[in-house]
């Protein structure tokens, strides 16, 4: 039992490492054109 433990650490945490530098690299979404449509939006 413990061995097979051992293995799936080993083989999950390189998975859950990729995982987050994945979501870390997404670029945001741009809602707006420009900041001055934003900054209309938002007195709207």
């Amino acid at each position: 039992m413990l061995r097979l433990g051992l293995v799936l650490s080993i083989v999950t945490l390189p998975l859950i490492g990729m995982e987050v530098i994945n979501a870390r690299q997404q670029q945001p979404l741009n809602v707006f054109q420009s900041t001055e449509d934003a900054v209309l939006a938002c007195r709207i």
